[in-house]
């Protein structure tokens, strides 16, 4: 199973190659899931490119959820020198084992988890070779 998540900020981000390297590295009969608040063009062609009987399913309505009533949510607004702190924080609060951050840079992610490891956490980035 591929999930690609925030489809069209990758794309902006000058992901393409990266995503282009994981699907070649994963099966073709995988199960593959885009996510994009936006389809511009580039992510259809992308979809189109990449998935095998698509479908498109729109989340809109008045009465519709922002997430599963099991779900707690909390945002914390910070400036971005406290982010480690906060995150390091909340990992040192909570009994959680398993944790995914998303950042909007390959660079920020590397210096988050460079920031985690120096305060002893076990962390990692997601890499394509």
């Amino acid at each position: 199973m591929l999930v690609l998540d925030e489809a069209d900020e990758m794309l902006d981000l000058g992901f393409l190659p990266d995503i282009e390297r994981i699907l070649r590295k994963t099966p073709s009969d995988r199960q593959t899931m885009l996510f994009s608040a936006t389809m511009p063009a580039p992510i259809l062609t992308l979809a189109r490119a990449t998935l095998n009987k698509p479908i498109n399913i729109r989340a809109e309505g008045h009465d519709a959820q922002m997430t599963v009533p099991d779900i707690e949510q909390f945002v914390y607004q910070a400036h971005d020198l406290d982010k480690p702190e906060i995150i390091a924080r909340l990992l040192q609060g909570r009994q959680t084992t398993k944790v995914m951050v998303f950042t909007r840079t390959k660079r920020a992610a590397q210096r988050l988890m460079d920031d985690l490891v120096d305060r002893g956490f076990a962390a990692g980035r997601c890499t394509v070779t």
